[in-house]
């Protein structure tokens, strides 16, 4: 019964709220009946889903200033403050674990675009090594030859500039000294100057960090090639209908 009267209470108390959205479950979770959870929502760092059952969900916006955060041991996602951002922390461009622009020692963890990273250090005489975009994959290894510690390279003429050799990390430096690390898209690799997406077939596929941008990959003159869409309008990639919605 008090499951009940929360769940009454709660959907209260949400309809009432100008910045929600209605529509069926988008938690990816079974609910039994009676049943509310919650999730960050995907490509969003101030909304979160709030699920009902089995069919129903609302999405609600954090107030400003706050963002969502999910609790993965408790599987239950709020809106909560940043607090005071780590020293030496860079601004996120998408979530995930990036290397520090200037110090090969160092490298952050990003829980979405536009918010502070949480500032991470490898052990003494290790340097960021970072190949896979899988979890679980320890990000460190120790420092054999000079070249191993890599830095984003500001002295470089394209626009985007290289972090060392590396074939998924880029940077932006900026006039003030700040520089924005970034990662290509999976499937993609930086090659001293962009992103370039390697085709295996024709097709649309999603850019896996930034869900506004796709790549189309098609033939021209009998040689697989790509290129890479912007959807218009705040429109995102819709990776099973290959449209922007």
């Amino acid at each position: 019964m008090k499951v009940l009267d929360s769940l009454i209470g709660l959907s209260a108390l949400l309809l009432m709220q100008p910045q929600l959205s209605f529509g069926q479950n988008f938690c990816g979770i079974t609910l039994g009946s009676n049943t509310v959870a919650t999730k960050c929502l995907q490509d969003s760092n101030n909304q979160l889903t709030v699920c009902i059952n089995d069919d129903k969900s609302f999405v609600v916006t954090c107030d400003d200033g706050k963002f969502c955060t999910e609790n993965t041991k408790a599987g239950t996602a709020s809106c909560e403050s940043d607090g005071q951002a780590d020293t030496g922390a860079v601004t996120c461009t998408s979530s995930g674990i990036f290397p520090d622009p200037k110090n090969c020692a160092k490298y952050h963890y990003c829980p979405s675009a536009g918010r502070p990273s949480w500032v991470q250090e490898c052990p003494t005489n290790y340097t960021f090594y970072y190949t896979s975009t899988s979890t679980g994959v320890f990000p460190c290894k120790a420092i054999k030859v000079e070249s191993d510690c890599m830095v984003v390279n500001c002295s470089a003429t394209s626009e985007h500039k290289p972090y060392g050799t590396s074939e998924i990390f880029y940077g932006d430096c900026k006039a003030d000294g700040s520089i924005t690390i970034s990662r290509c898209s999976n499937g993609a690799a930086f090659n001293e100057t962009e992103c370039v997406y390697a085709c295996t077939k024709e097709g649309r596929f999603p850019d896996s960090t930034n869900s506004a941008v796709y790549y189309e990959c098609y033939y021209l003159n009998s040689r697989l090639v790509s290129a890479k869409r912007n959807c218009a309008d705040n429109k995102t990639f819709d990776a099973v209908a290959l449209v922007c919605k």
